[in-house]
């Protein structure tokens, strides 16, 4: 039942469900854990990862101690790879190195097979896209490629996979490549549902990053319904695609309203990173180089992967132009003065 919950995105009937699992552990000891790992699966779908990092760190202690039984060695390993997710997008920098141990050490249990392997690896290539380790999420993707047949049946692990794979092309700026993964995927997709607009936010970013501005503003109206009527953990990405779409119609203020509403709701590092590079834009749209450089410095040292450099550093060669183009105006006006 909490499965066909989860996948018609009703997730808090889920957590009422998951409520069972945990009145019965208070008769059954060994449910303890199991009912931590349920309730930490359903707050990552909803994107409350606050609430992911308790329950998994309470799966993980339990497991911890009663490992003895091979399922209790997969449910520990789950819950690592969730642990490791949720440090990362948490926002705590001073965690990361944890979140890289606990991804590692869920990948390094040898008696998980099937799908427990793949969500595992799933978790590993999120947890490592969050950090900005692409080359590590790229070979994870081709290691669950590898394992993919044992689950070819699961939409929902075959959905991660892509949409991670788009991510990781996304940020490694093969934007066409992004696209044509994200043109395979959306039409398999329910319109409306969270896996849709969640595909369909990058989707739109890409078109843009790859100046295809007509086709991107189609899906304006289609983002502002789903603001509204989407999951909240969906917010922040449709609010970073707003601003987007403003800044490539130099509607400036609406791009800053839109990029700072994300950065305040989502510790999604590369969103948080983007939002700063469009502030950063806008910024230098009005002249004001000291803002512009100061978010694209932070935006790069928040997630430093070569397509925000190159992006921060095409701010920074706008600026240096103006400036330059400043002082040859203030030198013609003062050879005019002196002529006259």
């Amino acid at each position: 039942m909490i499965k066909v919950l989860i996948k018609n995105g009703r997730y808090e009937a889920a957590l009422k469900w998951a409520g069972v699992y945990r009145v019965v552990s208070k008769i059954l000891p060994n449910w303890r854990g199991y009912a931590s790992l349920t309730y930490a699966g359903i707050y990552m779908m909803m994107g409350k990862y606050d609430l992911v990092q308790a329950e998994a760190e309470n799966a993980v202690e339990f497991y911890n101690k009663r490992h003895f039984a091979r399922y209790m060695k997969v449910y520990r390993a789950v819950a690592k790879g969730y642990l490791s997710v949720a440090l990362v997008f948490n926002g705590d920098k001073s965690e990361l190195e944890k979140a890289e141990l606990l991804s590692r050490e869920a990948l390094d249990e040898p008696l998980i097979k099937g799908y427990y392997r793949a969500l595992i690896h799933c978790n590993a290539i999120t947890a490592f896209l969050g950090m900005a380790k692409l080359e590590e999420a790229q070979a994870m993707i081709q290691s669950l490629e590898k394992t993919l047949p044992a689950v070819k049946n699961n939409r929902r692990i075959q959905y991660i996979l892509l949409r991670n794979k788009a991510s990781l092309l996304y940020l490694q700026g093969n934007h066409e490549g992004a696209l044509e993964i994200l043109d395979h995927l959306l039409p398999s997709l329910i319109r409306g549902k969270d896996e849709y607009v969640n595909a369909l936010t990058l989707r739109i970013r890409c078109l843009s990053r790859i100046k295809r501005l007509e086709e991107a503003e189609i899906y304006e109206r289609e983002i502002r319904e789903a603001l509204e009527n989407s999951s909240p953990v969906l917010h922040p990405s449709c609010l970073l695609t707003l601003s987007q779409l403003a800044l490539d119609k130099k509607d400036m203020d609406q791009a800053r309203h839109y990029a700072e509403q994300a950065a305040d709701n989502s510790h999604t590092p590369y969103l948080l990173a983007e939002s700063m590079l469009i502030q950063a834009e806008v910024f230098a749209y009005y002249k004001n180089p000291n803002r512009a450089l100061a978010l694209s410095q932070q935006a790069v040292e928040l997630f430093p992967v070569p397509v925000y450099k190159a992006w921060a550093d095409r701010i920074a060669k706008t600026l240096k132009s103006d400036v330059l183009e400043q002082n040859e105006d203030a030198n013609l006006l003062r050879i005019s003065n002196q002529a006259g």
